[in-house]
């Protein structure tokens, strides 16, 4: 692999293309191993160490075709994650969606998260991503999406339809360094718009004199994910900004346990998952129980609540006020 050669400062207007030009370098010698037991595709560029498999799994009850799930990671490769995606059946081994990443310095932070995005670009671009399939490779796109979507500084403006935890807490909060953690609430028509898909993004912030991305999680509850498009595109409905914390909030993951139906699955919600949602729960069940645990009534909204096996049905994503 090349390296960047020490000498005097890049000017801020070509740093950017510098960084670029060193990843699609190193990926021209990039190798991508696929893992044998579970399917797992990953490799490194860089300082970065991505990871994605796709899983397939029979058709639900609104599907003709087998629904296929795409799982995809970006970290340092030591446990500290960037980014990841998870499509909606299964936690790969070794990975947490509520684990506590290193609060390492803001401005390594904010490199290392746009090291990620241009890593990403370079590995779709590779002739080493022919063993990727098109699912693979769009989830880790994604990934960098959210992430660039993310270092934009935080809205200190909601819209219409947000909600903000503590308005006097968004722009400068009390504590003189302090975590926050958002989720938007993604979804898509279904069914002639009788129905809807729903899905999440959770962003994770440290105050450094303004609110600073530090890594983000993605829901995509079984179908298809935020940002993604296929029959529809998945839109933003609304967004939840969370209040000043002594640490970050995240959703569940839960077990589903033996002698149950979907035993062996990981959701949010602890039951199994089925689309008309009885005794089970359905993808708005599990962004409904994402969102209680982002407001923090994780207490009142355990993973196997009355939402997540009940015999309702609810049709429509959650309102970020539910």
């Amino acid at each position: 692999m090349q390296r960047l050669e020490m000498g005097a400062a890049i000017p801020a207007a070509a740093s950017q293309t510098v960084i670029a030009d060193f990843y699609a370098r190193a990926a021209a010698d990039l190798t991508i191993v696929r893992q044998t037991s579970n399917n797992m595709a990953a490799g490194n560029l860089g300082s970065i160490h991505f990871e994605v498999m796709e899983r397939t799994f029979p058709p639900d009850e609104i599907e003709t075709e087998p629904r296929v799930e795409a799982y995809s990671r970006l970290s340092n490769g030591s446990g500290d994650t960037y980014a990841s995606e998870f499509g909606g059946d299964t936690l790969p081994e070794g990975w947490s969606a509520d684990d506590e990443p290193s609060a390492s310095l803001i401005e390594d932070r904010e490199i290392k998260l746009g090291d990620s995005i241009e890593a990403v670009q370079a590995v779709a671009s590779s002739p080493a991503a022919s063993v990727l399939s098109s699912t693979e490779k769009a989830s880790l796109l994604r990934l960098a999406a959210g992430l660039r979507d993310g270092l934009v500084p935080r809205p200190l403006q909601a819209g219409a339809d947000d909600v903000v935890a503590d308005p006097s807490q968004i722009a400068a909060p009390a504590a003189i360094t302090g975590y926050a953690s958002d989720i938007q609430i993604w979804r898509k028509p279904l069914a002639r718009g009788l129905a809807e898909h729903s899905g999440t993004t959770t962003l994770h912030y440290t105050w450094s004199g303004s609110w600073r991305l530090h890594h983000t999680h993605t829901y995509c509850n079984h179908r298809t994910c935020p940002r993604a498009c296929s029959d529809f595109c998945m839109t933003r409905k609304c967004s939840y900004f969370g209040p000043t914390l002594s640490g970050w909030r995240h959703a569940p993951s839960s077990l589903v346990p033996a002698g149950q139906m979907g035993a062996g699955q990981w959701h949010s919600c602890h039951t199994s998952y089925s689309v008309n949602s009885w005794r089970s729960h359905n993808c708005h069940d599990d962004s409904w129980t994402q969102l209680q645990w982002l407001q923090g009534q994780g207490s009142g909204a355990s993973p196997d609540h009355n939402r997540c096996n009940d015999i309702g049905l609810f049709r429509f994503a959650p309102s970020c006020s539910d």
